[in-house]
């Protein structure tokens, strides 16, 4: 099971969450194959992947990846220093 799959298990897991998941599944996902003709898309992407590779709870995983989605570019960001912030 890669991370995302695993993140939106259990965002569906979460009673709280649960109706987000597939929202976020499939925005993901658009995302993914916007990635492959856009660069832009494709660096949020990444940075979205490797926030949801991180070994926390899914509420600041959630902060971060709305924090990246706010930002105009997430390319050449540093993800750790960027992650750290919040």
């Amino acid at each position: 099971m890669t991370p995302r799959e695993t993140f939106i298990r259990d965002m569906r897991r979460d009673p709280r969450l649960a109706s987000h998941a597939v929202k976020l599944a499939l925005a993901l996902e658009a995302i993914d194959h916007e990635g492959d003709d856009v660069p832009d898309a494709k660096a949020l992407f990444s940075a979205i992947e490797w926030v949801i590779a991180q070994p926390d709870t899914i509420e600041k995983r959630l902060e971060a990846i709305g924090r990246l989605l706010a930002l105009d570019k997430a390319e050449n960001l540093n993800l750790q220093e960027f992650y750290r912030a919040q």
